[in-house]
């Protein structure tokens, strides 16, 4: 027998009590046979029946605490802690068989049975869950490896791509399998950047190409516009030129209608003055000779009132022609009302 079987032998373990012995159960379990009042034949059944595997129980926990696993190196001691493990919930597995067949004897005795084995069963968890952590040790180690293999793979491969919906196990990859992912990830991202550098080239390409277009038709606009601005003005000053001929020609023609008109017109009042000069010295010489004075002053003013007024046609002349007219009838009307009125 080697030294780990020599130390997981129950056999070669110091007893700390014999069957049925007073010292196997503990002092808890006692007390709870004290506390329930149960018949001494009750107790001495329940020491029996329990008394072996308290004792089996102390021996393995004596070796439970011993054993500490702090390197995935220790096998020796993690299978230690499996087989100490596996040998304390055999022994809890049976004080729950034994606490279920003795608890249907009486309500007082499953009660005691109920404590003994929640006595038994506190005992055992923690060294059990103790053990079962010694017994993982390297699970764990190993599930922790795995996991932080995983996340560096991910951040690896998150610098050229996106890993947000990636569900992959890349821990389970091998490192050639992840060096040609990662790989073919790095070549993705080239050839995509490679594509985006040639798009902005092209782009930049088209934008200087239309900025010259722009510039060429802009400085086409300006010298149409300037030549156009230029025949404009020619075509103005032209234009200006002509009118201001015509204008000048215009007005010497009116300046000279104007003259001979107004010297037609003076000639024509001149004729008619004379004329009316010469009706008036008549038809006065007349009503002197047959009218009384009264009759004279009324012819006189209807003479008056008959004088021709002289044809003018400037705008001023209009004006002074409609004066004359009326100063002549306002003078016959004088003539009838003031002087023909105090004869």
């Amino acid at each position: 027998m080697n030294q780990a079987a020599e130390i997981l032998d129950p056999e070669v373990l110091p007893m700390t009590g014999t069957p049925g012995g007073p010292t196997a159960l503990p002092s808890a379990a006692l007390q709870i046979l004290k506390e329930t009042g149960v018949e001494q034949s009750t107790a001495t059944q329940l020491r029996f029946a329990f008394n072996e595997m308290f004792g089996q129980a102390e021996r393995w926990m004596s070796q439970a605490q011993a054993i500490r696993v702090t390197d995935v190196s220790q096998v020796r001691e993690m299978k230690m802690a499996r087989e100490v493990r596996l040998a304390l919930r055999q022994i809890r597995c049976d004080a729950e068989n034994t606490r279920k067949r003795l608890k249907s004897d009486a309500l007082a005795k499953g009660k005691a049975i109920d404590g003994i084995a929640n006595v038994l069963k506190a005992l055992i968890e923690p060294a059990e869950k103790h053990l079962q952590e010694q017994e993982d040790f390297a699970k764990r180690v190993e599930e922790q490896r795995i996991a932080a293999l995983n996340e560096t793979r991910r951040l690896a491969l998150s610098a050229y791509m996106d890993v947000s919906g990636l569900s992959e196990n890349l821990a389970g990859l091998s490192q050639e399998q992840f060096d040609a992912m990662l790989y073919g990830a790095q070549q993705k991202r080239v050839r995509e950047a490679e594509a985006a550098a040639e798009a902005e080239r092209l782009r930049l390409a088209e934008v200087e190409r239309a900025r010259k277009d722009a510039e060429a038709l802009e400085e086409k606009r300006k010298a149409e516009l300037a030549e156009a601005r230029k025949r404009a003005a020619a075509e103005a000053r032209a234009r200006i030129e002509a009118e201001r001929k015509a204008d000048l020609e215009r007005m010497e023609r009116t300046r000279i209608q104007a003259e001979l008109a107004k010297k037609e017109a003076a000639e024509r009042a001149a004729k008619a003055e004379a004329d009316r000069q010469e009706a008036v010295r008549k038809a006065a010489e007349i009503r002197k000779a047959q009218a009384p004075d009264r009759e004279k002053v009324l012819a006189f003013a209807e003479t008056v009132r008959r004088l021709a007024v002289p044809e003018l046609t400037s705008p001023s002349g209009v004006q002074a022609r409609a004066e004359l007219a009326a100063k002549v009838e306002g003078f016959a009307r004088w003539i009838e009302g003031t002087v023909a009125s105090s004869l």
